[in-house]
């Protein structure tokens, strides 16, 4: 892994095969930088309900009613974006390993 000048951080949107405009995920890939480990985040859209809605959905779960719905909902990844998503997860994996190999051998030198 080497010591970069700059963060390299960038943005990967993958939208449902649906094409609803509700079910987009957005990956943050924020890569290694200096003493910093990679992240990768994910931002899921949420229902945006008013606080009674919310409210009277948690007491009904807290009481054991369940919904014949659920409270999931879900996401099926388009076949041209799997090569993408390869792709990042690949990368964080990688810089992950560099990252870790590189704070083993820092700690070893230490001890020398």
């Amino acid at each position: 892994m080497q010591d970069r000048e700059e963060k390299e951080d960038y943005t990967e949107y993958f939208d449902c095969q649906c094409n609803c405009t509700e079910h987009v995920l957005r990956f943050i890939y924020m890569g290694a930088f200096k003493d910093e480990e990679p992240e990768l985040y994910l931002d899921i859209f949420l229902d945006n309900r008013t606080f009674l809605r919310r409210l009277w959905v948690g007491v009904k779960y807290i009481f054991g009613r369940k919904s014949s719905y659920g409270h999931f909902d879900n996401w099926t990844m388009k076949v041209e974006d799997a090569k993408k998503f390869r792709n990042m997860v690949d990368r964080f994996e990688k810089e992950t390993k560099e990252f870790n190999e590189k704070e083993e051998r820092e700690r070893n030198e230490k001890r020398l």
